[in-house]
This record gives C-alpha cells, sequence and structure tokens, in this order.
C-alpha cells in the first residue's frame, strides 16, 4: 500500500546524522526560575507553585513569561517526557485554587489577579497536555519558532502525505480504519524521537520531526472527521 511505503520513509532518521551536529541554543532556559514554596504573608507552605495562600488570602501575579513546567512542578530532565495524569491533577488543583470567582468577595482587584493566575495556568495546560504543542513550546522557549510556512524537507513524502489524504475522501470504512491505525503507530514513533532529540539537546533536528507530526496530525485529524458519503 502506498500509504505505509509512504511512512517507511516518513520513520527514516534524519537522525542518521549524530545528535550533536545541531546548534545548541539555550536562550529560553528555565533552570533558573524557582516558585515560591512557603506565603511571603503568613508563611505557610503554598499548596502548589501557584502563589495561592489559603490560610491568609494571599494571592500574587505571575509574569507571562513564567516557565509552564515549573506552574505544575514536572521534571525538566527531559521536558517532553510529561505524566498527563500527574499534570491534569495538579492543572486542576491550581484552577480550583485561583478560580475567579472565589475571590470575588476580596474585591475587584483581587478577582482581577485570580483571572490572570487562571488564564496563565489554561495556558499552561492547552501548551503541556498534547505532544505538538509541548515541542513547539519546548522549541519556542529555546528559540526556535515553527511557522505556518515550515515545511518538510522531502517534497515526495509531502505529496503522498497529501495523497492519503485525498484517499481518504473516497475511503471505505475499514481503510479509514487501517490508515488511521498506521499513523497512530507513525505519530507514537514521532514522538520518541521528539523525546530523543530534546533530550539530546539537538533543537534543530526536534524542529524537523515536530514538523512531521504537525503533518500526522493533520492526517489524525481527517481521519477522524471522515464520514461516509450520505
Amino acid at each position: 500500500m502506498t500509504f505505509l511505503r509512504a511512512f517507511a520513509r516518513l520513520r527514516a532518521p534524519p537522525a542518521a546524522r549524530p545528535f550533536s551536529t545541531s546548534p545548541r541554543c539555550r536562550t529560553g532556559s528555565t533552570a533558573a526560575y524557582q516558585p515560591l514554596t512557603t506565603c511571603p504573608q503568613c508563611g505557610k507552605p503554598l499548596p502548589t507553585p501557584v502563589p495561592v495562600c489559603t490560610h491568609c488570602a494571599y494571592i500574587a501575579r505571575l509574569a507571562d513569561s513564567t516557565p509552564y513546567h515549573a506552574l505544575f512542578q514536572l521534571p525538566q530532565h527531559n521536558p517532553f517526557v510529561v505524566d498527563t495524569a500527574q499534570l491534569k491533577r495538579r492543572y486542576l488543583e491550581a484552577q480550583r485554587l485561583c478560580h475567579p470567582d472565589a475571590w470575588a468577595v476580596h474585591g475587584e482587584a483581587t478577582k482581577a489577579v485570580a483571572h490572570s493566575l487562571s488564564d496563565l495556568m489554561s495556558r499552561a495546560w492547552g501548551a503541556l497536555k498534547d505532544p505538538l504543542p509541548r515541542a513547539e513550546y519546548i522549541l519556542a522557549q529555546h528559540g526556535i519558532e515553527i511557522a505556518e510556512a515550515d515545511q518538510l524537507g522531502d517534497l515526495e513524502l509531502i505529496a503522498e502525505i497529501m495523497e492519503v489524504r485525498e484517499q481518504l475522501e473516497d475511503a471505505a470504512p475499514a481503510e479509514v480504519e487501517a490508515i488511521a491505525d498506521a499513523n497512530r503507530d507513525e505519530i507514537k514513533k514521532t514522538c520518541a524521537e521528539i523525546e530523543a532529540r530534546i533530550g539530546a539537546e539537538d533543537w534543530l533536528a526536534a524542529k524537523t520531526a515536530t514538523i512531521r507530526l504537525k503533518y500526522l496530525e493533520g492526517i489524525k485529524k481527517a481521519a477522524g472527521e471522515w464520514r461516509p458519503d450520505a
């Protein structure tokens, strides 16, 4: 099947070259950030890295540039590796503590601070919960942006991926399922490559793999939205 042959090439590593060949960039390193552990107002331990104290009703803003991993106390030895169940628990707990409605009794100014924290937590959750936005966020933290115009260098592969998307329009249910299954495997393999590249701080190779993941996510979306002709 053309689709599977295309994915065989998709798996072919741009990794053939050693991890160390790409330049290393540390412009967005988050290691220096340290969240508060105790309330600066009453001295009690804070339940989360968010500056919200349930003992004395202390709340403070955080800069929009606050590292998202630090907000959830996530390990950063490889920031692409995230326990999503743990992430969700910590997100929900933090949102419960800083929900604007809970702070409305303390006045509009305090409610606005809570709102800013809630928005920051939502952005952090959205960036970290799924592999593609997580990879894009990590790359951006190291000064590497992925633009809409960025494409894979393999034009033949791009053409074959587009062909798969066209095939979905006329596919039978079993064919759609086969395409989705193969694509799921490729997403898993590509995520493993991104993890390895980020772990090795090979940022440009991580960018290439992330762009490839965007194409695969496009196929996943198209397969998920497929409906038989009426």
